[in-house]
C-alpha cells in the first residue's frame, strides 16, 4: 500500500511542477491525489518525495538554491577534513552521512524531517567551528 500511494503522489506533483516551474508554489502547500486503494480523494501536504517536493514548494530556484547550499557544506566539510589537526574520523562520518541523506532525500523527505533540519544545523556548526591549520615543522 505505501508503494502504491507514492506512485499514485507522482502524477500530481508533476503537474503542480508543470505549472509553476520557476518558483514554485508556496512552502506548505498541498496536494490532492485519488488513493490507490480505497479510491477517494486525499488532500495531503506530505509529499514524501523530498526533492520534488522542494520543486514544488519552491521551484527550480529553490532547488537549485538548496543544492548549492548542500555542495557549500559538502565543500566546507571536505575543507575541513583536509585541515585538520585532530583526527577526521567524526568528519568524515558526518561526510558519508551528508551524502547519504542527500541520495535518501531522493525518495523520502530526509533534509525536510525534524531529525534532518537538527542534522544540518549540527553539520554547519561542526564546519563553521575555527580551526587552527597545519604547520610545518620549525614554522608557524
Amino acid at each position: 500500500e505505501s508503494a502504491s500511494t507514492r506512485m499514485a503522489l507522482l502524477p500530481p506533483i508533476m503537474q503542480k511542477i508543470q505549472q509553476t516551474p520557476l518558483l514554485g508554489q508556496g512552502i506548505g502547500d498541498s496536494l490532492l491525489y485519488i488513493h490507490p486503494i480505497s479510491k477517494a480523494d486525499v488532500t495531503t501536504r506530505h509529499f514524501d518525495w523530498g526533492f520534488f517536493e522542494v520543486l514544488v514548494e519552491r521551484g527550480i530556484l529553490g532547488l537549485l538554491i538548496h543544492l548549492c547550499f548542500l555542495l557549500h557544506l559538502s565543500m566546507l566539510l571536505i575543507n575541513h577534513i583536509r585541515h585538520a589537526q585532530h583526527s577526521v574520523h567524526i568528519d568524515l562520518a558526518l561526510l558519508a552521512s551528508l551524502v547519504a541523506m542527500s541520495v535518501q532525500t531522493i525518495f523520502g523527505p530526509g533534509f525536510f524531517h525534524l531529525f534532518g533540519i537538527v542534522y544540518l544545523v549540527c553539520v554547519t556548526a561542526v564546519v563553521l567551528q575555527p580551526q587552527t591549520h597545519k604547520t610545518t615543522l620549525g614554522q608557524p
